[in-house]
C-alpha cells in the first residue's frame, strides 16, 4: 500500500495481511517525527496474547480471514535510508505488530534449533524481521526507547532473558501458546501461515501532511498524544545520553508521573505546575506549545544551578504534580476538611481552574491550615464573583501566577495576596448585575452551591465556623415550575400568579434567580408543580429546615412575576456582601 497524496488527499487505506505489511522493505517504529516518539509502551498481558493465539487458531478454519481491526500509520520520511526502504510511525497498532514480531522470533529459533531447517529459519528472518537499508539491514520494527532494547534481544534470541517484565513474560506466555499447538514441523508452517496470511487488518496510511496529533484529535486516545508525551521521549533521551543518570530509574519515576496524570489533563497538570514550581519554575505563564521547550531548557543545563540531577527533578515534578492533583480534586491529606471543601467548591462547583497555580504553590509552601482555609476562602470568593460576573480569565491568571511566585517573600503573605485580590475583585454593580440578569438558574450545582451558601451565611448568619457552611444538601426548588403554561392539571392554578404569556414567562423568569429556593430532596419531587397557593401550604413548605423558604411561604401569599424581580434584586444584593473581599 503506497501513498499517493495526489489522489486520496494524503489517505491511503487499504486490506493487509502481516505477510503484506512485513514483507515490504519498510521500518516500523513509534516516532511521530525526529526525536519525538508516541512513547506508547507495550503493555499486553497474558490475557491479550492468548487471545491473539485464539485469533490465530480461527485463521485456520476461515478462508477469508479473521478481521483484527484497524492499524493507522504515518509517514515520518519517504527514503530516509535509501534503497527505496520507508520509516513509517505506528499511531494504532504497536501490541499487535510488535506480539506477531515476537511470534516471528520464535518461529525462527524453533525451526532452527527444535527442527534444523536453518533455511527456513532464514527465509523468515530475511522477509520478516529484517529490512535492507543504505547501510545494511536493519530490524523491521522499532518500539520506545523503554522497550526497545529488550524488544531487540527477544528477536535476536526469544528464549534469553530481559531485564524487562512485561516483555519478558508476553514472550514466555507466547513460546508456551505455540509449543501447545507445534508438535512437528508442519504444524509450525501452519502456524506460521496462519498468523501472517490469515489475520486480516484495515490499513490507514497517513502522508507526511497529516500530524499525527490530528489524527486521534476526535479519540479518546488523543489525549496521549500531548506535549507531555514529546516531553517524556526528551527526558528519556537524555537520561539515556547522561553517563551519571539510570535511565530506568528516571523512566520508573516517569511512570509513575503517568499514573499521576492519568485522571487529569496531563498538558495542564504540567503547565501548571511548571509555572509554579517552587526554585526551577517559569514563574511566567506559558502554553502548551511551551511546555517542551520549558522542559528541554529545564534538562539541557537549567537544573544544575538547583543541585538537582534530571532523576532527582523527575521526582520532584511528580510529586508537586501529585500535590496539584490533590489540590484541584479536593484530596489534600494533610489539610482539614474545611479547606478540601472549600477546593472542591473552587474547581467542581465554579471551576475556576487557573486557581490551582496559586493554590497548589500555597500547599508546597506549607501554610498552615488556618492560613490556607483563609486563603481558600478568599480564592473561592473572588472566583464565584468573577465568574458570575464574566470577567475576563486572563488578567486574573496573570495575578494568580504573580502571587504563586512572588507572595511568599512577604511578612505576612494571605494578607498580601488578599489586598492583590482586592484588585480584581469586580464591583457591586457588576456583580448584582449579572446576578440579575442572569436567566439560567438551572437546577444545577451552581445554584445549588449558590443558594446553600446564601442559606449558610445570611439566613442563617453563619451557623457554623465555616465559611459557606460545611455540607450543601438539598435539591432546586424552582416556586413556579418552569412549564408552568404546560402542566397539565395544574395550569389553571399557576395562570392566576403569572401575568406574563408563556414566551416571557419561560425566558424570562422561569429560571430567574429569584425563582428559586432550596428543599429538602424528597420534598421537592412531593410538591413539584403544585400551584402556589397550595404549594406554600403543604407541610414540605411548612415543616422544611431552609430558613429562605420559611421566609418565602412566610412573606408572599402570591407569587407573580413581580415578586420574582423584587426577590431577585434582594438575593442579589445579599449576594454582593456574602462574596465580598
Amino acid at each position: 500500500m503506497a501513498i499517493d497524496s495526489g489522489s486520496n488527499h494524503g489517505i491511503a487505506p487499504g486490506v493487509d495481511s502481516f505477510h503484506e505489511m512485513f514483507s515490504r522493505n519498510v521500518i516500523y517504529t513509534m516516532e511521530l517525527e525526529e526525536d519525538v516518539e508516541l512513547q506508547r509502551l507495550y503493555t499486553w498481558e497474558e490475557k491479550q496474547i492468548r487471545e491473539f493465539f485464539d485469533k490465530i487458531d480461527e485463521a485456520s478454519a476461515r478462508p477469508e480471514g479473521v478481521y483484527l481491526g484497524t492499524l493507522k500509520l504515518t509517514t515520518i520520511n519517504d527514503n530516509p535510508f535509501g534503497s527505496g526502504a520507508t520509516r513509517l510511525s505506528v499511531l494504532d497498532g504497536q501490541q499487535r505488530m510488535g506480539t506477531a514480531q515476537i511470534v516471528l522470533a520464535h518461529a525462527v529459533d524453533l525451526y532452527r534449533n527444535q527442527f534444523g531447517d536453518d533455511s527456513a529459519a532464514t527465509h523468515l528472518e530475511s522477509t520478516y524481521l529484517e529490512t535492507r537499508t543504505r547501510d545494511g539491514l536493519s530490524r523491521k520494527m522499532h518500539l520506545t526507547v523503554p522497550d526497545d532494547s529488550a524488544f531487540a534481544n527477544l528477536l535476536d534470541d526469544p528464549t534469553q532473558t530481559v531485564a524487562h517484565e512485561i516483555l519478558a513474560h508476553a514472550s514466555t506466555v507466547i513460546r508456551e501458546e505455540m509449543e501447545a499447538r507445534v508438535e512437528d514441523k508442519s504444524d509450525l508452517e501452519d502456524l506460521v501461515d496462519n498468523l501472517m496470511r490469515g489475520l486480516i487488518m484495515d490499513t490507514v496510511q497517513f502522508s507526511d501532511a497529516y500530524s499525527p496529533y490530528q489524527v486521534f484529535s476526535d479519540q479518546s486516545r488523543g489525549a496521549d498524544l500531548s506535549p507531555v508525551d514529546t516531553a517524556k521521549a526528551r527526558v528519556l533521551r537524555k537520561a539515556a545520553s547522561d553517563p551519571d543518570e539510570d535511565p530506568q530509574a528516571v523512566f520508573q519515576e516517569w511512570l509513575k508521573l503517568q499514573d499521576v496524570l492519568e485522571d487529569l489533563r496531563p498538558a495542564r497538570a504540567v503547565r501548571y505546575v511548571l509555572i509554579a514550581a517552587p526554585a526551577w519554575g517559569t514563574g511566567t505563564k506559558i502554553g502548551e506549545s511551551d511546555i517542551v521547550p520549558t522542559i528541554d531548557k529545564l534538562i539541557n543545563g537549567g537544573l544544575s544551578p538547583h543541585g538537582l540531577s534530571l532523576y532527582e527533578w523527575v521526582v520532584e515534578l511528580r510529586e508537586y504534580v501529585q500535590t496539584y492533583s490533590d489540590v484541584v480534586k479536593a484530596e489534600v491529606g494533610s489539610a482539614s476538611a474545611e479547606i478540601n471543601t472549600h477546593l472542591d467548591r473552587i474547581f467542581d462547583k465554579i471551576g475556576a481552574r487557573p486557581t490551582a497555580v496559586l493554590l497548589t504553590r500555597a500547599v508546597l509552601e506549607g501554610l498552615s491550615d488556618r492560613e490556607l482555609e483563609r486563603l481558600a476562602v478568599d480564592v473561592e470568593k473572588l472566583a464565584f464573583r468573577r465568574h458570575k460576573s464574566e470577567a475576563k480569565t486572563p488578567q486574573a491568571f496573570q495575578v494568580y501566577i504573580d502571587l504563586a511566585v512572588n507572595a511568599w517573600d512577604e511578612p505576612n503573605s494571605v494578607d498580601y495576596i488578599h489586598s492583590q485580590l482586592q484588585e480584581i475583585e469586580p464591583t457591586d454593580v457588576e456583580f448584582i448585575d449579572k446576578l440579575s440578569s442572569n436567566k439560567n438558574w438551572n437546577a444545577g450545582k451552581e445554584t445549588r452551591y449558590f443558594l446553600n451558601v446564601l442559606e449558610h451565611e445570611h439566613y442563617r448568619s453563619g451557623s457554623t465556623g465555616t465559611w459557606g457552611g460545611s455540607r450543601h444538601t438539598g435539591s432546586v426548588e424552582h416556586i413556579a415550575p418552569r412549564k408552568a403554561f404546560t402542566v397539565g392539571r395544574y395550569q389553571s392554578g399557576w395562570e392566576p400568579y403569572l401575568n406574563v404569556d408563556q414566551d416571557e414567562f419561560e425566558c424570562v423568569y422561569a429560571e430567574m434567580l429569584g425563582n428559586v429556593t432550596l428543599l429538602e430532596k424528597l420534598p421537592n419531587a412531593a410538591v413539584q408543580n403544585d400551584p402556589w397557593e397550595t404549594k406554600r401550604t403543604t407541610e414540605e413548605y411548612k415543616s422544611t429546615q431552609y430558613e429562605m423558604t420559611r421566609e418565602l411561604r412566610g412573606q408572599h401569599i402570591d407569587w407573580k412575576t413581580n415578586q420574582i424581580e423584587d426577590r431577585t434584586d434582594d438575593l442579589a444584593e445579599l449576594a454582593a456582601d456574602i462574596w465580598s473581599l
